[in-house]
């Protein structure tokens, strides 16, 4: 490869932002109202699903105590997601031949309400039943 001809790679943009700007932009806890309470939800979740699922606990992945990740085989965690009975916010889907949702897709823009927060609008329907493009070649075994 003729180097010459690359591009440089465009600057890193955040690294000219200041704090506020970057907690305005990289902060959920500031879109998203009682954000602890989703947070808390995640946990109890993950804790069930360490529970429930055969898992492989705190593997490394670098150097720190802290770079640890869980890992759940694809086939158990496959099975438990289809016998979960749950609503997904994203409305009724079902699993196609490995495994990714067969779902709507929806437009939904952002606007203010009448007190000019912020708010999701839900516009219309984009894809009914859309599956992904690679089921067919790609189901899982």
């Amino acid at each position: 490869m003729d180097r010459s001809t690359t591009p440089p790679a465009p600057a890193a943009p955040w690294r000219a932002m200041t704090r506020e700007q970057l907690e305005i932009e990289y902060s959920p806890r500031l879109l998203v109202p009682d954000l602890q309470s989703y947070l808390d939800r995640y946990a109890e979740l993950s804790r069930a699903a360490r529970a429930a699922l055969p898992v492989e606990r705190d593997i490394a992945y670098g150097a720190t105590p802290d770079e640890v990740l869980d890992f759940f085989r694809a086939a158990a965690f496959g099975a438990a997601l289809k016998a979960a009975d749950f609503q997904s916010v994203t409305g009724p889907f079902r699993f196609n031949t490995n495994h990714f949702p067969i779902r709507n897709f929806y437009r939904v823009d952002v606007v203010k309400d009448a007190s000019g927060q912020a708010v999701f609008a839900t516009k219309g329907t984009v894809f009914t039943d859309h599956a992904d493009a690679y089921s067919k070649e790609c189901p899982l075994k």
